[in-house]
């Protein structure tokens, strides 16, 4: 990142101080040019609004709307973007996951500035239109309030102790569950289960504005991916329940795939595959 573009949550200081020396040495320069002849794909999950924007844990893949914005501004003054896979002289856009800020917030955007993009859907999201179990649980412990809870991430063990008395505690125990959550399909749902007998999902959404949740956690409606596939983004398939895919076996994986596949031509205009995690 360029540094006069600066985040209202900065990075830390040894982090700038590195991408400070890069920019101003040339390193950044240098490396553009070793890779000018390869695909640069520049990833994005969720655009939120700034008003809402408040670093909480479900808001680790996202950015404020205006950070965005900006982002956008810098990337088309360096390159030229587009939708060709297979043309290193071009950027391309992509969105993982399928969430109604992409179509509220990010696309507005991307109109304004004549970017198309690629979204990848989550097959389950678009058709349930219930947040994916990752982003539950994220939810879940980014609002639960401040105390002490039980919870269990397996069978075999007794539940562990979940203290939560400040932001980073939440953090914390995100960073140590995370491993056995993305290793193993059954320990995000009982660790949903879990949550909720601790603090019901029910209760947390009495407690949020509602509006900020859909735009969150809400899908993208099919009148609005229509939209979007007539100004000319590509809607790709990102699986159909968003699991960790190297966790499933051959009968499993088949079946995320082709769920899939039997949606090209109607929710899907491309394709193009984006695997999660």
């Amino acid at each position: 990142m360029q540094p006069g573009l600066k985040h209202k949550f900065p990075l830390p200081a040894k982090a700038l101080l590195v991408a400070r020396v890069c920019y101003y040495f040339g390193v950044n320069r240098l490396f553009y040019f070793l890779n000018r002849n390869r695909k640069r794909i520049l990833v994005y999950h969720n655009v939120l609004p700034d008003a809402h924007f408040k670093n909480r844990l479900h808001e680790g893949v996202s950015h404020s709307e205006s950070i965005f914005r900006r982002q956008i501004a810098y990337v088309l003054s360096k390159f030229r973007c587009g939708t060709a896979l297979d043309n290193p002289q071009e950027l391309t856009i992509t969105f993982d996951d399928g969430y109604l800020n992409q179509y509220a917030i990010a696309h507005p955007v991307l109109t304004q500035f004549d970017v198309k993009a690629y979204f990848f859907c989550a097959l389950d999201l678009l058709q349930k239109d219930e947040p994916l179990l990752i982003d539950q649980l994220m939810f879940w412990l980014s609002y639960v309030p401040y105390g002490s809870y039980e919870v269990y991430l397996s069978t075999k063990e007794p539940p562990q102790k979940l203290i939560l008395q400040r932001e980073e505690d939440r953090r914390k125990f995100w960073r140590s569950a995370y491993p056995q959550i993305a290793g193993d399909v059954s320990v995000a749902a009982r660790l949903r289960a879990s949550f909720d007998h601790c603090y019901s999902y029910e209760e947390l959404l009495k407690h949020i504005d509602l509006h900020y949740y859909d735009l969150r956690f809400a899908a993208i409606p099919h009148h609005d991916l229509t939209e979007m596939r007539n100004y000319g983004h590509f809607i790709g398939a990102h699986t159909k329940s968003h699991p960790v895919l190297s966790s499933l076996n051959a009968d499993e994986l088949d079946r995320e795939v082709k769920g899939c596949a039997d949606e090209i031509g109607k929710t899907y205009n491309c394709r193009v595959f984006s695997y999660p995690f």
